[in-house]
């Protein structure tokens, strides 16, 4: 009988709004149970409502080949938005796949992307099915794995 092992993905997500950031992470949740992503795939959920204790765990990573994607609210309060977390994400794990996300489609649309990191990023707008949406990125990125 043939054996799969099973590849282990971080998935970070840093919403303030904690019923937002559950909601997702429940869609997480679900979604791996599937079989075809239960028995190839560990998804480890980190939540996170503080962007500084979101910091401090984007600093663990430092430039450790740890597959991961992250899921990062534009507006965080406190003058901190999303884009500063993201650098940080990208400057210390060369493999995360970032997702931000705003309710603005003026920040959505602004945000640039440098080309050569186009195929990392995604940026969406939060409405009602994001969470469905969060799913449908990571199963296309384990897809490419």
């Amino acid at each position: 009988m043939k054996t799969h092992t099973i590849t282990q993905i971080d998935i970070l997500i840093m919403e303030d709004n904690i019923f937002y950031n559950n909601l997702i992470a429940k869609t997480i949740h679900n979604f791996q149970q599937k079989p075809e992503i239960k028995n190839r795939f560990n998804l480890n959920v980190n939540q996170y409502t503080n962007p500084d204790e979101c910091l401090k765990k984007a600093k663990e990573y430092n430039n450790q080949n740890i597959i991961s994607i992250a899921f990062v609210d534009y507006y965080l309060g406190d003058g901190i938005n999303g884009k500063h977390l993201v650098n940080l994400l990208v400057e210390r794990n060369k493999n995360i796949k970032i997702v931000l996300m705003s309710q603005s489609e003026k920040v959505i649309e602004k945000t640039n992307v440098p080309m050569s990191e186009s195929n990392r990023f995604v940026k969406i707008l939060k409405h009602e099915y994001t969470p469905d949406i969060c799913c449908t990125i990571i199963e296309n990125y384990i897809s490419n794995l």
